[in-house]
């Protein structure tokens, strides 16, 4: 059967392997929000210019928030987590390493409580900017499984199809969906359709 080291292994051998999302914490916070119901193009192109750090976003009102951010839509909603997500991060002094000495379970926990921020989002956070390997199931996770013949496979299902394995399959997680991501861009430059990915899993095994 199909590991999800396998599958990681095909996507990196097609693909090479995938850049990180940002080595920026706050950064990858802030995207991870604005990206909800947008694309990640368009989530790049509003923020190429901005000043991201949590003094900046706290300095503005909400009108300037909202301003910013508009481009990415739901600008009201996402607003308000910046802003309670950034307070939150204040706690911790603004420092990475003061998050990650909380534990994984606390930390999903603190995250999920926030208005704005559901599993999908808080596993994005805990991923990449707090590396711990939670895998993002997403909508383009289940399309690509299911495509693999994976489908009618519920999220618990699949967050342990990449979990179950030792390190450091485990820390594969991490990188899955920036490699899928890569190669669906690449798949788009070569106008290939999504069953390709498919035909080279099938290959390669």
């Amino acid at each position: 059967m199909l590991t999800a080291k396998d599958l990681y292994q095909i996507l990196l051998q097609t693909y090479s392997s995938p850049p990180w999302w940002s080595e920026d914490p706050y950064r990858v916070m802030v995207e991870a929000v604005l990206v909800q119901n947008t694309s990640f193009r368009n989530v790049r192109n509003t923020t190429a210019s901005l000043p991201l750090s949590p003094s900046w976003i706290l300095s503005l009102s909400r009108e300037e928030l909202i301003e910013k951010i508009r481009p990415c839509g739901a600008y009201q909603r996402k607003s308000a987590t910046l802003y309670s997500i950034t307070r939150w991060y204040a706690q911790y002094h603004w420092d990475p390493k003061e998050v990650r000495k909380i534990s994984t379970d606390q930390l999903r926990k603190e995250l999920l409580s926030f208005r704005g921020i559901g599993e999908e989002t808080a596993d994005v956070i805990l991923t990449y900017a707090f590396y711990r390997p939670m895998p993002i199931i997403d909508q383009y996770t289940r399309r690509f499984l299911s495509r693999l013949g994976m489908d009618r496979k519920d999220d618990d299902w699949i967050r342990d199809f990449f979990l179950q394995h030792p390190s450091p399959a485990r820390k594969m997680a991490w990188k899955f969906p920036l490699a899928y991501f890569r190669a669906q861009y690449f798949m788009l430059q070569k106008n290939a359709p999504m069953r390709d990915v498919s035909v080279y899993a099938g290959r390669a095994l």
